[in-house]
């Protein structure tokens, strides 16, 4: 339980916070406690939802956040660490880490394309190698700060060791990946795969056959979605 003095002392950080970004589930600020910052994240409750069910999802979302950070902290997996968690208002309090996003430093040239695909497989490895699947592994969920590779944003995270959900986890890189990178794309797949399976080992490559599956299962329905649409429509 958090005693009523730390409250306060939230109350007074949030009152004096900027907000660094508005997302569907939450809200993000960024405050000062001495000069050193840190990040608030609000997860925000469904305004359509019954109150009580809302809140109810809030604290169970907030708790299962905290302690997957919790995790990756433990394992010493490059993330934001957790300074606090209150459940309650759908509050985590952690570390502020002030750098480029992956996205942007490629959009930049600032790093090379084949280590920032393979750091940022090796971080994925490392993550499903504890039973835990990111849900949104982009290059917007990375931070570059002194050529350390840093993954953030945990509120899609599950604890998961099943092939499927850890090969959406490689579906959705390389899919985010075509999509936001196309001059890179390439070089950051084949090395994000290689830095995978160094990390995650022998069973790397059922996933990453899995994921193939589910590239092209994607690609069948978006087909047949553009074949009804001119049958329809023409």
């Amino acid at each position: 339980m958090v005693s009523e003095d730390l409250r306060r002392i939230i109350s007074r950080i949030t009152s004096r916070a900027r907000i660094l970004g508005v997302g569907a589930e939450s809200v993000l600020l960024v405050a000062k406690i001495n000069n050193y910052k840190i990040i608030l994240k609000f997860r925000k409750m469904k305004p359509y939802m019954d109150p009580e069910l809302a809140k109810s999802l809030t604290i169970l979302r907030t708790i299962k956040e905290s302690k997957i950070i919790a995790i990756i902290n433990k394992n010493r997996i490059p993330s934001p660490r957790i300074l606090f968690s209150l459940p309650k208002t759908g509050l985590i309090g952690m570390e502020y880490i002030e750098g480029t996003t992956l996205k942007e430093a490629l959009e930049r040239e600032l790093v090379d394309p084949r280590t920032a695909g393979r750091v940022a497989g090796e971080i994925i490895g490392r993550v499903h190698s504890i039973g835990i699947v990111h849900g949104d592994p982009t290059t917007s969920n990375y931070i570059v700060k002194n050529n350390n590779y840093y993954l953030i944003d945990y509120g899609l995270s599950e604890f998961s060791d099943r092939l499927e959900d850890r090969a959406v986890d490689i579906h959705l890189f390389r899919r985010a990946t075509l999509a936001t990178h196309a001059k890179y794309a390439g070089i950051l797949i084949e090395s994000f795969l290689d830095g995978y399976r160094a990390a995650l080992g022998e069973p790397a490559d059922k996933v990453i056959e899995r994921a193939s599956k589910l590239e092209l299962m994607g690609r069948y329905v978006a087909e047949r979605r553009t074949v009804w649409s001119k049958q329809n429509y023409s």
